[in-house]
């Protein structure tokens, strides 16, 4: 699951917007969006009218919102929404849904809160949102394997994937961006973000402050993944689908966030087929078999460090995407076509 190198975009309040994994954290990572707070019901509710369908997939509801005109260039782009806890059927996330397929996308937006958004609760006497917050955490990590294949079952292996994540979303658009079942992912106003989310790829946002986001990148960098960073000044955690429409600010914030999440994604989806095939990785001498190890992540065939003694590398396959970077990595020597070598 080449997750060194997968594209992530990041958008940052004053602000962060970032882009399932072979590896879920495992609780043991130090955090770097913290859990859910009172900023995550904060924000304005929008008018409007959408124009996506209520559907099943995989036996949960899903926003389904498709684009108006076929693609000048016949390719097939899905992005999969995970949404904040008001879920995908608010109408602020339809609204935003609605404007990604109106730039050809076909967006399916998972309600993994099966009906229950926080909003359901507004106004509730004695509400334990830690329970909530736990259930529903519950139910989507049950939930998404199932409903992501189905995705891409319905559409097809030859069309191109996005993730996008915001808030309680953001975890799962960077899991998915740690493999190879999307070509680009990206978060906003994230919680529930530790380092290994990272590793295996501001008034600021309380859930995630200006130093964690600064870790953040920097993981990104040493592990030299493709991403972009933006920063918004003068915003709040939910900018990015709750922006007050009276601050013009926040508003420019929104739908720039939003028009440049279209913009990384079509990056990706415009790209060459990324079509898989076999190659040998050898590394230069005295890379150790734990740097190996980093980036043996993938869909790995055979081990030839680890005291082998044959190369100082590894066989596996690995997309067209990640071919090109990983030949240009300081620590590797060469990479070559897997095959079988014949003596007459």
């Amino acid at each position: 699951m080449w997750s060194l190198r997968l594209p992530v975009l990041l958008t940052v309040l004053s602000a962060p917007f970032f882009s399932f994994a072979s590896a879920i954290p495992d609780g043991t990572s130090p955090v770097l969006a913290g859990p859910i707070t009172e900023h995550c019901v904060e924000g304005a509710k929008y008018a409007g009218e959408p124009v996506g369908t209520n559907v099943t997939i995989a036996d949960v509801p899903t926003y389904l919102s498709e684009p108006t005109t076929p693609p000048s260039d016949d390719k097939t782009k899905v992005l999969l929404f995970f949404s904040d806890i008001y879920s995908p059927f608010y109408v602020n996330n339809q609204l935003l849904q609605d404007y990604f397929a109106s730039e050809g996308f076909h967006v399916v937006g998972i309600d993994y809160f099966f009906g229950d958004p926080i909003q359901a609760h507004d106004g509730q006497p004695g509400f334990n949102m830690t329970a909530w917050f736990n259930k529903s955490r519950e139910q989507a990590e049950k939930a998404l394997p199932a409903w992501i294949e189905a995705v891409r079952t319905k559409y097809g292996a030859d069309a191109k994937y996005a993730a996008v994540g915001y808030c309680f979303g953001a975890p799962y658009a960077l899991e998915i961006s740690a493999t190879d079942k999307v070509v680009a992912g990206a978060f906003a106003h994230p919680s529930g973000l530790v380092e290994a989310h990272f590793s295996n790829l501001t008034k600021t946002d309380s859930a995630f402050p200006t130093a964690n986001m600064r870790r953040a990148v920097d993981i990104l960098a040493t592990k030299k993944a493709t991403y972009h960073l933006q920063v918004f000044s003068g915003v709040s955690h939910g900018f990015a689908t709750r922006a007050d429409p009276n601050d013009a600010n926040a508003v420019w914030a929104k739908e720039e966030s939003a028009r440049s999440v279209v913009g990384w994604f079509n990056r990706f989806s415009n790209a060459v087929s990324d079509k898989l095939a076999g190659y040998i990785v050898v590394f230069k001498e005295g890379v150790t078999d734990a740097q190996i190890e980093q980036y043996a992540s993938g869909s790995i065939k055979d081990r030839y460090y680890e005291g082998a003694g044959i190369l100082n590398g590894f066989s596996a396959t690995i997309p067209n995407s990640f071919l090109e970077h990983l030949k240009a990595d300081d620590l590797v020597d060469y990479v070559e076509p897997d095959g079988v070598a014949t003596i007459m």
